[in-house]
């Protein structure tokens, strides 16, 4: 069948510009507004905001039997119980949401405004758009990327998630760029400069990554092994480097508060209650972190994903890009398969299943229709979240419609 809509470069470039436009817009409405509940975001700006003022990290935590210190703390408009020192979490992210907050004078006993201190989340979340379209532009074809950009610009899951203070977000953009990365060395004939440029930026990020949060451990893991898969040992040799210098300073920083509570903390983690059946609940229980949202965007992009890779057209090499990270996803998620919820540890799934979604909208335009069985329930859900039309029979006749649309 032929193609249905393949314009020029330049046209698919300004679809981008409006659609990170367009997205930027959704993310900031009502920004300080939603609220389902604000405590783990307070503990970031505790943790970073102490260290910076006293040197000391403070913050509240769910292992109080653990820790001795406990003391009062007029923060953001009310009284927190902390502890300290506080060590259930690296300082990275904390140390960048506490600066931002004393630059923008959020780090006094007055009320927090949400607005201002949630302006990183949308840049990273943003900047996790751009990156992910450099990198399919960059591995696979304009189209691709183009497509998956405007997907990621309007994927609800993201447009809601990206206004929580999350350290996910960070680890979400840094996979990306370092994908983006190992790709420009791995391409044969680039230029030297940009090869060198690329792996500083690799060694970089692996250094940082544990140091941002434990769960980040999924970046040096993917580039470590898409570095072996492709037989690139100085690549594999550099991300082994920079993951122990990480796991280095890591240690260092609880050594340098207090060794046997950062032991007995790391314990605590490992001691959390788990199961391997709440792993499916990645895609079962809609939750994103104390707020539930019906999105089947979640399960067309994980389609697209394994539609992707099974597509033999498609050089393995360029498939394991996907597959390496999907790969060490999978075991990250089963090893901290929370009984609660996976909530905001989701975060970090979304460019993938951004490209999901790309990919199954690639093939739409492409004139493979069968997608249409994938979105028109997707259609559907917009339908009735909006209340367009105004009654359920109404809406229901569009549907029909557009159903008959493909048929025809």
């Amino acid at each position: 069948m032929p193609n249905v809509f393949l314009p020029s470069r330049r046209i698919f470039v300004g679809i981008c510009i409006i659609a990170l436009f367009l997205g930027l817009f959704i993310r900031i409405k009502n920004l300080s507004s939603l609220h389902p509940i604000d405590l783990d975001e307070r503990s970031w700006l505790l943790l970073g905001t102490s260290l910076l003022s006293k040197g000391v990290p403070s913050s509240w935590t769910i292992y109080w039997n653990t820790y001795e210190h406990l003391e009062g703390l007029e923060y953001g408009g009310r009284t927190e119980t902390v502890v300290t020192p506080y060590l259930d979490h690296p300082p990275l992210f904390g140390l960048g949401m506490g600066l931002w907050a004393t630059l923008t004078d959020n780090n006094t006993s007055e009320p927090l405004n949400w607005a201002t201190l949630r302006l990183p989340m949308i840049a990273l979340a943003l900047g996790t758009i751009v990156m992910t379209w450099l990198f399919l532009h960059r591995l696979f074809n304009p189209t691709f990327a183009a497509l998956t950009a405007v997907a990621f610009a309007f994927f609800p899951s993201h447009i809601i998630a990206s206004r929580f203070i999350a350290p996910e977000h960070a680890i979400a953009f840094l996979l990306v760029s370092s994908l983006y990365a190992f790709a420009v060395i791995d391409t044969p004939r680039g230029k030297t400069s940009h090869r060198t440029v690329a792996m500083a930026t690799i060694v970089t990020i692996c250094s940082l990554a544990i140091f941002l949060k434990l769960s980040a451990i999924v970046i040096p893991a993917t580039l470590g092994l898409l570095a072996l898969l492709r037989k690139n040992t100085t690549v594999f040799l550099g991300v082994a480097g920079a993951t122990l210098i990480s796991i280095f300073l890591f240690l260092a920083y609880g050594a340098y508060y207090d060794w046997g509570l950062f032991l007995e903390v790391l314990g605590g983690h490992t001691g959390r209650p788990q199961s391997f059946w709440h792993f499916w609940s990645i895609v079962t229980q809609m939750d994103l972190g104390y707020f539930s949202l019906r999105d089947p965007s979640i399960i067309i992009g994980f389609v697209g994903l394994f539609t992707l890779l099974a597509n033999r057209s498609i050089p393995w090499r360029k498939r394991l890009y996907i597959f390496v990270p999907l790969l060490n996803f999978s075991v990250l998620f089963l090893f901290i398969a929370p009984v609660e919820s996976y909530g905001w540890y989701k975060y970090v799934l979304f460019p993938l299943l951004a490209i999901g979604l790309g990919y199954a909208a690639t093939q739409l335009v492409r004139g493979r229709v069968i997608y249409f069985i994938l979105f028109l329930p997707l259609f559907a859900l917009l339908l009735e979240h909006a209340a367009l039309p105004a009654t359920q029979g109404a809406r229901k006749g569009v549907l029909l419609l557009a159903y008959a649309l493909v048929v025809g």
